[in-house]
Order: C-alpha cells, then structure tokens, then sequence
C-alpha cells in the first residue's frame, strides 16, 4: 500500500469516527428548558366570612368583602433533566404567582419543586411555597410546602400543562388548593 493510500485510508478512517462520534453527541437525551404563563384557580379551606377577616388585616377596605375563591396569574420556567436512556425526567420549576386581582386584592406567592415527569406526560412535585398572610392581624411570609400533580399535553415546539397543587400552609394559615393552566415553550440546552 503506498503512502497516499493510506493517508487518505486513515483520513477515510477519522472521518468515520468524527461522523459516528456527532451522531451519538446529537443523539444523548439533553436538558430541555421551558418557560410560559400561568392561569387558574385557587380556593381556601376556610369559612367566607374568616377569609374576608383576614384579607381585610392585609388590605383594610372595608367597603368590600372578599370570598375564598380567586384567580391566579403567573410565569413558570422548568428544567427537565434526562434520567439515562429513558424518556423519564428530573424535573426542576419555579413558579411565580399574583393571585386574587379579580377581586382587587393582589396576593404574591411563589414556589418551587423538584419532581419526576414520565414519558407520557404525568409530573409529580414537592418543594418550597411562600405567600403573604396575617394570621394575627400583621402581615408578614408565610412559608409550606407545595405538592404538585400534573399532566402535559406536548405538541411540536410546546406542552399545554394542567397543574394541580396543595398547599397545607402552616397551621395558622388554612390551606389552599390551586388548579392552573397554560402554555411551556421549550428549547433544547
């Protein structure tokens, strides 16, 4: 075999390793990230008339009273971390939320999770929850922690997520569930 013949072997030889090695690059599960807005529901355990006590502590208009069901509108990014060859992920979110506008009386909370979603859409979470609330007439943070059930429709380029979460906030503060909807635009990392 002369000297060129084997130059361009060898180079025949990288080549197919350089285009073997991208195509397995290309094929490794990456992380995928996705970020949208928030819409829903949320209702506290609580008696109409104790839940109108205690907003009116946060918010003192007396003009109004307030019911224990109220929106919620909000953004959410998540990172979704492949778990091995399956289509099973880690997941991490953070959610950000400002609830009761349509009633005039904005009340922020936010939380995060860590959890697990399966490949045909069902995630389950728990993680930190923050909100405001004055259980004794003094605003101040409330912190719990969230547990979160949820399904994702995926459609190219995007996921419609149905989140279903509960908060059993601490024992001064009644707790809380929350049905939220909307839209997760994802990328790959």
């Amino acid at each position: 075999m002369s000297g060129s013949a084997m130059v361009r072997a060898a180079a025949l030889v990288l080549l197919c390793a350089a285009a073997r090695g991208l195509a397995a690059q290309e094929a490794a599960p990456r992380t995928l990230l996705f970020f949208g807005p928030r819409l829903g529901i949320s209702a506290v355990v609580q008696e109409p008339s104790e839940f109108n006590d205690n907003v009116q502590s946060l918010l003192h208009d007396s003009s109004r009273d307030y019911f224990p069901v109220y929106s919620e509108m909000g953004i959410q990014a998540q990172q979704l971390f492949p778990l091995g060859g399956t289509r099973s992920y880690l997941t991490f979110q953070q959610t950000l939320l400002l609830g009761g506008l349509d009633q005039g009386m904005p009340l922020p909370s936010a939380y995060m999770t860590l959890g697990y979603r399966l490949p045909f859409g069902l995630a389950l979470g728990l993680g930190p929850y923050i909100t405001v609330a004055a259980p004794d007439g003094a605003p101040r943070f409330a912190l719990a922690l969230v547990y979160e059930v949820g399904w994702n429709f995926s459609l190219p380029g995007f996921t419609i997520p149905l989140t279903f979460i509960f908060v059993p906030l601490p024992s001064y503060v009644n707790p809380h569930i929350s049905l939220l909807c909307g839209l997760s635009f994802g990328t790959l990392e």
